[in-house]
């Protein structure tokens, strides 16, 4: 049996003067952007849904629900840069909604100002996962610290580690009033990781040679990070290997001991010794004899 299809139907244009205030009536009191909200940044209005704001924005959420009411909201930033987080978010056909090395840093931004974890995860995988020469090691050095992206601040320790020779040092200020220097390395805490990677890396070069795991010459005619991996690669008998999960314990065993009473709390009732029952002394005509 062949489906059958209605035909649409066509909305009758109201007739004559009453129609024509009650259409009146209805489009003065529509709401205009009750499902979105407008955004005005750099001089540019952007209209993003309110539902995706509820599920993939916590502060958005909490915002929305305290201000029903809230259409429109000023936030500070460069148009440019929003549109691409705009076409992200909102899933745009083509290039234009995917993550790029020229519009990452721009969503990574936007991402971050919204709350919206999925899109911090998106671009720290576009960041692990691109090629190295498109990024400085120290620019995702501090790209990884200042987002917390414990993955990505992992890798650019080590690039950043692999091909330093030396370290410039700010000197830290303390005058009052006076700001620290505008260094990536002024943070005693990201110089100490790039200063134990440089080291860790140098030992286990000296101990691969000297094991004869390779040799120097074929060690530095690779790229940086294909020594990276062979490095770990030729040195992993000398990584500690985790200790193996303990076997479960059978309570049935004779092995068992059971602790005495008085490492017990003062909730726990032990009968003394005198009270419990002894041996008699008479002793059964079998076991005589026997």
């Amino acid at each position: 049996m062949a489906a059958t299809r209605l035909p649409a139907l066509t909305p009758r244009a109201p007739t004559g003067r009453s129609g024509q205030q009650g259409a009146e009536s209805v489009k003065e009191h529509r709401p205009v952007g009750l499902g979105t909200v407008a955004f005005r940044i750099g001089g540019e209005v952007f209209r993003l849904p309110r539902p995706l704001l509820k599920i993939h924005s916590p502060h958005w959420a909490a915002r929305l629900a305290a201000e029903p009411g809230l259409c429109d909201a000023d936030l500070p930033g460069e148009a440019s840069s929003f549109r691409a987080f705009e076409r992200i978010l909102l899933g745009a056909e083509g290039a234009a909604g995917e993550i790029t090395a020229e519009n990452v840093m721009n969503v990574l931004h936007w991402g971050q100002e919204f709350g919206m974890d999925h899109i911090v995860a998106a671009c720290e995988s576009f960041l692990l996962t691109c090629k190295e020469s498109l990024f400085p090691a120290l620019e995702l050095l501090e790209v990884a610290a200042r987002y917390d992206m414990p993955l990505l601040y992992a890798k650019a320790v080590e690039r950043a580690a692999q091909g330093t020779h030396h370290l410039v040092i700010p000197e830290a200020r303390s005058q009052v009033g006076e700001q620290q220097a505008a260094s990536l390395l002024s943070s005693e805490n990201l110089r100490g990781d790039v200063i134990a990677a440089h080291v860790s890396m140098a030992l286990m070069r000296g101990d691969g040679e000297m094991r004869r795991r390779h040799r120097y010459a074929d060690h530095t005619s690779l790229d940086d990070a294909t020594q990276r991996a062979r490095l770990l690669w030729k040195s992993r008998q000398r990584f500690v290997r985790a200790p193996p999960e303990p076997p479960g314990h059978d309570w049935r065993t004779l092995q068992t001991v059971w602790p005495h009473h008085s490492f017990r709390g003062a909730d726990w009732l032990a009968a003394p010794c005198e009270t419990q029952p002894s041996r008699s002394r008479f002793t059964p005509r079998t076991a005589r004899l026997g």
